[in-house]
């Protein structure tokens, strides 16, 4: 494409397709009228000569009026002189048998060789060679000059009878008719066709000038519109040709204005010209190259990446006559190759770095592609060993392979697969495979996926269900434990709090009534501490049993205040009870373990406050038929919560601070209780 481009430029700026057209035609025209011109002379010479001949056989009259009537041919016929050499041929032959009989007798046989060589001469040299042709014809004036000058005339002997000269005249006369007649259809018929073949030439040069024509003026158009830079220079660094690209970036942003003549060189900074000097040089020797170079476009107030092919302008015989240069913005193309090799490079970090293998592979090839990652996992020296390596050697077991072929095939995917695979040393160890199925543009069925190597998840696992056993067995242990002190240390607890009881009713002593009150009022504390450990163990062995009967809601949280009335009147707080209308009067659930997580909110609530107001909410926030969502509110004005304490308070044994321990008493555990409670209910 370039040298053709490089032609064309050449020949439009220096030649030009349709002046060498009109030059070639000239030439022709020329060669033409050379050839007509030299073959009236070499004719009128030969009608000196045949008028000479009819005089010799006696014929005066008729070569005086012969030679006149050829020299008017010749005349008349001075263009189309395919008509004088017709006239030529037809005299030829009769010349031949004159001279084979003057030379070797009438009786010869040898003019006839002559009709060969006269048509050997004529389709030898071929009618559209004039110039050779009019050289053939003008042989036989040798032959008579030849004649005249030697001796062999017997012709002219005076002595010669007048019957044989009567039969020389007769067999020319027919040899005249004859031959003309033969060698002029011949003649004539070679003549047309060769005209109509140079006719056809003519025509087929033309239509291929036109078409060239129209090519070119196609190639001009593209090349004038391309955003591509295009330019050519002669040796001289003068510019021949350029495109408007090229001339609207020079104004731009060099503001250079340049046309054909001018130097390209001039104008430019010296850097520029330092730079682009040996590039020209390098052109100039015939050298056809490549390079890359970049500039600042002030115009786009951008930097711009250039490539350049550079090509000789070469004439016919090969010498350099100037150079073409083609350059293109790849700016883009490079931004493009940087932005890919950066990603190459991160997603080669990427394969180096993650634990995780990657693969792809198909159901009959087995490995297309590894990271190293997989490499490690598995043992192997190198990626090209792996892939070399069939998938079902590094499966402990084989049926594995299968049942996750047929499941990606069915499912299009798997995920989180576990999968005892093989190592190259035999080693085993577990993964989780995650892989999907994707399909090639040939309709191959590839298999990409993920291996996490999770051996020290498994050991973790052993590890922890064997602490669940250990932990399991001393929860057993406390749990019966505890149970067999709970029954020995309640039964003496109710007996201390049943008799401290009796002796308050018997009026004892004022300072009696005091160690009496701390007594009973240790040993009830201590009561709860055991029930509530009791039923913290029940919760965290996860031994609570949840019961679903019909009880009455209702009636339930009244009786609950009821109990707490007498707590609340002690430290003189106001407890109310608000329950929505809507509320059913009957439920079903376990009310025992409702009645406990209201009995620890109340509880607290009266205990932490003085003087105030304990309020119970029951409201219902959504209600549908056979069911009802109800929310409890329990709120009091007592010394409240620190917002810090308030994730804390719900773990076990824990209060908000330890001076509320000794103030108010209590095992730090009803929260903790109420809140799994709840979620064991309610989950």
């Amino acid at each position: 494409m370039r040298q053709f481009l490089t032609k064309w430029w050449y020949r439009l700026s220096c030649i030009g397709i349709n002046e060498q057209l009109k030059i070639e035609q000239k030439q022709q025209i020329s060669l033409v009228n050379r050839t007509a011109f030299v073959s009236f002379f070499l004719n009128l010479l030969l009608c000196i000569a045949l008028k000479d001949v009819f005089f010799a056989l006696g014929y005066t009259h008729y070569g005086l009026l012969f030679s006149c009537f050829y020299l008017a041919v010749l005349l008349f016929n001075y263009v189309q002189w395919y008509l004088i050499a017709a006239l030529y041929l037809f005299f030829l032959y009769a010349i031949s048998i004159f001279i084979v009989s003057s030379i070797f007798g009438y009786d010869s046989n040898a003019h006839l060789l002559f009709i060969i060589l006269f048509f050997a001469i004529v389709m030898g040299f071929g009618a559209s060679n004039k110039k050779n042709l009019s050289i053939a014809l003008s042989i036989p004036i040798l032959l008579l000059t030849i004649l005249f000058l030697t001796d062999f005339a017997p012709l002219f002997n005076p002595k010669l009878s007048s019957n044989y000269i009567e039969q020389v005249k007769m067999v020319v006369s027919f040899a005249i008719i004859i031959g003309a007649i033969f060698l002029s259809y011949m003649y004539v018929n070679i003549t047309e066709r060769n005209k109509e073949r140079l006719k056809a030439e003519i025509s087929e040069k033309e239509k291929n000038a036109t078409l060239l024509e129209q090519s070119e003026a196609k190639l001009k158009t593209l090349i004038e519109h391309t955003k591509d830079h295009i330019w050519a220079v002669d040796t001289q660094h003068r510019l021949i040709a350029m495109n408007n690209a090229f001339l609207k970036t020079c104004k731009n942003v060099f503001g250079l204005t340049f046309k054909e003549g001018d130097n390209i060189l001039a104008g430019f900074p010296q850097e520029m010209v330092q730079y682009w000097q040996p590039i020209y040089e390098r052109a100039f020797k015939g050298e056809t190259f490549k390079i890359e170079w970049h500039y600042f476009n002030t115009y786009l107030k951008k930097r711009i990446e250039v490539e350049t092919q550079v090509s000789p302008i070469l004439d016919s015989n090969q010498q350099v006559q100037g150079a073409t240069f083609f350059s293109r913005d790849i700016t883009q193309r490079r931004q493009a190759e940087r932005l890919i090799k950066q990603k190459d490079e991160m997603l080669r970090a990427i394969n180096q770095n993650i634990k995780e293998g990657i693969f792809r592979s198909t159901v009959r090839d087995g490995g297309l592609y590894v990271n190293e990652a997989y490499v490690r996992m598995f043992g192997f020296d190198s990626v090209e060993e792996a892939l070399q390596t069939h998938p079902n050697e590094i499966y402990v077991y084989a049926e594995d392979r299968i049942r996750l072929i047929n499941k990606m095939l069915q499912e299009k995917q798997v995920t989180n697969e576990e999968v005892l695979y093989k190592r190259k040393d035999g080693t085993s160890f577990w993964a989780l495979v995650s892989a999907i199925v994707t399909q090639g543009e040939n309709g191959e069925i590839y298999f990409d996926g993920t291996i996490k190597d999770i051996t020290e998840l498994k050991n973790i696992q052993v590890q922890l269900k064997k602490a669940k056993e250990v932990a399991e067995q001393l929860a057993a242990s406390k749990t019966q434990f505890l149970s067999a002190m709970s029954h020995e240390i309640r039964t003496p607890l109710n007996a201390i709090i049943g008799i401290s009881h009796l002796l308050l009713e018997e009026k004892p002593k004022p300072e009696q009534i005091e160690n009496l009150t701390t007594l009973r009022f240790s040993a009830q504390n201590l009561l709860v501490l055991i029930n509530d450990i009791l039923d913290f163990n029940k919760i965290e062995a996860g031994k609570v049993v949840l019961e679903s009967i019909d009880f009455n809601l209702k009636e339930l949280v009244k009786n609950l205040k009821n109990g707490f009335q007498i707590a609340a009147d002690n430290n003189k707080n106001l407890l109310l009870l608000e329950i929505d209308e809507q509320i059913p009067s009957f439920l079903k659930g376990d009310p025992t373990r409702l009645s406990q997580i209201l009995t620890n909110l109340i509880g607290n609530a009266l205990k932490f406050t003085q003087r105030g107001k304990v309020t119970v909410n029951l409201r219902v926030i959504e209600k549908t038929e056979g069911e009802a969502k109800i929310i409890f509110t329990v709120t009091d004005t007592g010394i409240g919560i620190p917002k810090e304490k308030q994730e804390s308070i719900f773990e076990g044994f824990t209060q908000a601070t330890t001076e509320t321990t000794r103030k108010y008493g209590g095992t730090g555990l009803g929260l903790a209780i109420t809140k799994n409670v709840n979620y064991f209910t309610f989950s």
